[in-house]
């Protein structure tokens, strides 16, 4: 008698042991879900932050460079600029160029200077001043010269030459608007002298 009741005693503590078990796990998987429903899970949250943009800008450039004469110069480059963005993520392909004429009544000189570069942004953090942002590139770069010597007229270009930068940004934050401003460091063959710092300063529109 005394050993039945035993084994009936273990065979309702496990019983108990296993419905107490049960309840605990659906408990936990009603939660999950219900906290699921509210805050979202990972995938939904990073999915409801996907965000793409497209921009195009107009800008400026301010760089020195030294001259014929060996004195350091500005030059105001033009700068234009599109590309798309995903997140915190941009990409840019930039045309710079300018032209600057010298010379006198017996010999006139134009040169003619142009690149083309693949810029990638990152953006660090979003703040309600601002949007503060690194930057890299590389691209190619192309001097043209034309003299015209008492009528007689010579042109010249040289190789495209790599080139390749870095730099740090602010963008306001203007809502359909692009309007920020650069300092990069800058290598550029064919460029005097080759490795320079220059500002850039932007103004266009980005279609979010």
């Amino acid at each position: 008698m005394k050993k039945e009741f035993q084994k009936n005693l273990k065979i309702k503590s496990n019983f108990a042991r296993s419905f107490l078990f049960f309840l605990l796990f659906s408990s936990g998987s009603s939660f999950c879900r219900a906290a699921d429903r509210e805050l979202g899970s990972p995938l939904q949250s990073q999915a409801n932050k996907f965000s793409y943009r497209f921009i195009f800008t107009l800008g400026q450039e301010v760089r020195s460079e030294n001259n014929t004469s060996n004195e350091y110069v500005y030059r105001n480059l033009s700068n234009l600029a599109f590309g798309v963005g995903v997140n915190e993520y941009n990409v840019l392909i930039e045309k710079s160029d300018f032209s600057d004429s010298s010379g006198n009544s017996t010999l006139k000189v134009l040169r003619n200077y142009q690149a083309y570069a693949v810029w990638a942004q990152y953006q660090i953090d979003k703040f309600q001043w601002g949007v503060p942002f690194l930057t890299v590139g590389i691209g190619t770069a192309q001097n043209k010269v034309d003299s015209d010597l008492l009528g007689i007229r010579t042109s010249n270009e040289s190789d495209w030459r790599s080139l390749g930068g870095v730099g740090c940004g602010f963008r306001a934050p203007v809502r359909w608007l692009w309007v920020s401003a650069e300092a990069r460091v800058i290598r550029a063959e064919g460029w005097d002298p080759s490795t320079s710092v220059y500002l850039l300063g932007r103004v266009g529109i980005r279609f979010e």
